[in-house]
């Protein structure tokens, strides 16, 4: 009889794009949209710092993570995105210079959760982006944009059920 093994689970905080900023990236992608498959609006995100995988729910570190960031959550900051990003595996929307509003987040979040459990200490940093789509058949390569831009003024603390397209939304915070 097979064991039952239950799925794998990343665990991150993200900043989510609102509805608005949303549709304007849409908008000024438009004409590739039938090229790739394309990444669900609600999973749409900023991945600002990857705190690990696991196939059991954590729940006591979860609670070690909200706990950390109360104390000490982060300022809002700017994003803005100019950048087509193909590639064959997955198209993505990113800046072309450095975001340092996000990379303060960044560098705040990783000090305030240094002695969680599961965080991969010594993990770059990832580089801001959306992924808006995966198996893109269109050449790779790098197209500018129309700016969008917008102010983030929350974190989530996701967990995303690898092979499942789906993101839980374990907790929120909101931003000054």
């Amino acid at each position: 009889m097979a064991r039952f093994v239950p799925p794998l689970s990343h665990f991150f905080l993200a900043t989510l794009p609102p509805p608005d900023v949303r549709r304007a990236i849409e908008d000024t992608v438009a004409l590739a949209r039938s090229l790739w498959r394309r990444v669900d609006d609600d999973r749409l995100h900023v991945t600002l710092l990857g705190l690990g995988a696991s196939s059991a729910r954590p729940e006591a570190m979860i609670r070690e993570w909200i706990r950390a960031i109360d104390a000490a959550p982060p300022e809002a900051f700017h994003i803005v995105v100019d950048q087509l990003i193909v590639r064959p595996e997955r198209v993505l929307v990113k800046g072309s210079e450095p975001l340092l509003g996000v990379l303060r987040c960044q560098t705040h979040l990783r000090e305030v959760l240094a002695g969680a459990a599961m965080r991969r200490a010594g993990a770059p940093l990832p580089v801001a982006h959306i992924t808006l789509a995966y198996a893109c058949s269109a050449p790779p390569g790098a197209v500018p944009i129309l700016p969008v831009s917008w102010r983030a003024t929350e974190v989530v603390l996701i967990q995303s059920l690898v092979g499942h397209r789906t993101h839980r939304h374990l907790a929120r915070w909101i931003l000054a």
